[in-house]
């Protein structure tokens, strides 16, 4: 069996997409204030509760805000630093904040809202991802590799996995058996065993990476039959479709320019791209392949979260101080 497929690959069913048998209508309604220039978003475990990651304009102005679900309001504003980078939420309901101003991680307890350990580097982290299956993050630390933080403890380890050039996002399969890495600066996506720490395949992103612009933001599907990567350009991104069985790119299609992040819903049905340079929210049906829905959100979007329901959508705004709330419906 080749490394670079699913354990369980040969005993799987072939791939099959399910259409939802409609289209589904996307509309802003509400748009809510919250720190300097955010950044980031997730939902807490149960959708209750949204934390955005803040990054600040200036030193010591980064925040996590925390928004009522039900309500849109502002509950809580956390104080984390310098230039927060990402917000994670873990299986166990903690929120983990990368914040490279300081080369640190914060661990948020979502029941009290409080920053409860501080994990150190030795340079500054970037992103970080929580395996759904728990016991590990992958948090991308310097230029080509990841270091991998147990999360029973939250401590940082001596296990690197080595990946491709400038790596920016990670997005775990389901089950937490596998993480697709999205390198900017090679024009790659690197699978790794997430069982094992180890890159098993390289899998080149078409057209490959020119002066920055490459594969950003992913997401994987509801069964991790397919991931999404996104493809940074200010003249005209895309998304490129992964099949993991074999792990090629089998389709790609066009969003908006300079796109940068995506989530997908819960039932896998649809994935949400944010345009920055186009003020929009791309919607793309995953059993078509193709943008069914542009949606007009705040400037510089750069975030994007779906609620554990499917029927509410945050995207940050990140030069408007705000949040976009689009139900779907």
């Amino acid at each position: 069996m080749n490394d670079s497929h699913r354990p369980w690959t040969s005993s799987r069913a072939p791939v099959t997409k399910a259409s939802t048998g409609r289209i589904r209508m996307n509309t802003v309604t509400a748009t809510v204030h919250v720190g300097e220039r955010p950044i980031d978003v997730a939902f807490s475990l149960g959708g209750t509760s949204v934390y955005v990651g803040n990054n600040g304009r200036s030193r010591a102005n980064a925040s996590v805000s925390v928004i009522d679900a039900a309500s849109t309001a502002v509950i809580a504003t956390i104080p984390i630093g310098d230039y927060l980078q990402t917000v994670a939420m873990g299986p166990d309901g903690m929120a983990y904040v990368t914040v490279n101003g300081n080369n640190t991680m914060q661990v948020i307890d979502t029941d009290t809202n409080f920053v409860t350990t501080h994990i150190d580097f030795t340079a500054p982290p970037q992103n970080v991802t929580v395996n759904p299956a728990g016991g590990h993050a992958y948090v991308i630390v310097g230029q080509n590799s990841l270091t991998v933080i147990d999360t029973s403890s939250n401590t940082a380890t001596t296990t690197t996995a080595g990946v491709g050039n400038t790596p920016q996002r990670v997005a775990f399969t389901p089950d937490g058996a596998w993480a697709y890495v999205t390198n900017i600066n090679d024009g790659t996506v690197s699978v790794i065993d997430a069982m094992r720490n180890i890159v098993t395949a390289t899998i080149a992103i078409p057209p490959g990476a020119s002066a920055g612009q490459g594969p950003g933001g992913i997401v994987a599907g509801r069964d991790g039959a397919f991931v999404y990567v996104v493809n940074l350009s200010y003249t005209a991104g895309t998304v490129s479709v992964i099949e993991t069985d074999n792990n090629t790119v089998t389709d790609t299609i066009p969003v908006g320019r300079w796109a940068v992040g995506a989530a997908i819903s819960p039932d896998g049905s649809t994935v949400y791209v944010t345009n920055l340079a186009d003020d929009t929210v791309s919607v793309i049906d995953t059993f078509t392949n193709a943008v069914t829905d542009s949606v007009a959100v705040g400037h510089w979007p750069t975030a994007v979260a779906v609620s554990p329901d499917g029927s509410t959508v945050y995207v940050t705004n990140g030069d408007d101080d705000t949040v976009s709330v689009i139900s779907v419906d």
